[in-house]
């Protein structure tokens, strides 16, 4: 795999991630242990573990490949940004009375960015992939938000993207 070009890499990954079975596909991938080869950060998020509260169904990985499973037919853009929208919390994991990762979506969003020049995607994917992952969490205290805020978000123009991500997350 290192022999390959990161573009060949980057048409598989498109491939791969539209696909109905996009969570066996990276599953196998990091039995074979292409995970850790393509995209080590993806990989660092198994065993990290979450607040059952909000997360019963475990690690940052395995959230990671349910919220693939509820994309439906989703673009390129929006499969990947599913994919790396938690990419910042292994590194921002802090364990106190519970699970906290603070300021994950913004390290999530420069982590994306390194990902995505490394994979030599063009800027209009980078740029709205990086996008998603910083924003997929601004829903999060939308009844606090006042009008005009709110009325910015939606002027967004991935919009729609962030509300697929949101809803798979």
């Amino acid at each position: 795999i290192r022999t390959v070009s990161a573009e060949r890499i980057a048409d598989e990954l498109r491939r791969m991630l539209v696909d109905r079975r996009r969570s066996r596909a990276l599953r196998l991938m990091d039995e074979v242990g292409l995970l850790e080869q393509v995209l080590p950060e993806v990989r660092a998020m198994k065993g990290v573990a979450q607040g059952e509260t909000h997360h019963p169904e475990g690690d940052v990985f395995e959230h990671t490949l349910l919220c693939m499973d509820h994309l439906d037919e989703p673009t390129f853009e929006v499969a990947f940004a599913t994919l790396l929208h938690d990419v910042g919390k292994p590194v921002t994991a802090e364990v106190t009375d519970g699970i906290l990762f603070a300021r994950h979506a913004a390290l999530g969003e420069r982590m994306t960015r390194t990902i995505c020049r490394r994979l030599k995607l063009s800027n209009e994917e980078a740029g709205r992939i990086t996008w998603l992952v910083r924003s997929h969490m601004r829903f999060r205290d939308v009844r606090q938000m006042r009008e005009s805020t709110l009325k910015r978000l939606f002027a967004e123009p991935y919009i729609d993207d962030l509300a697929r991500v949101i809803r798979a997350d």
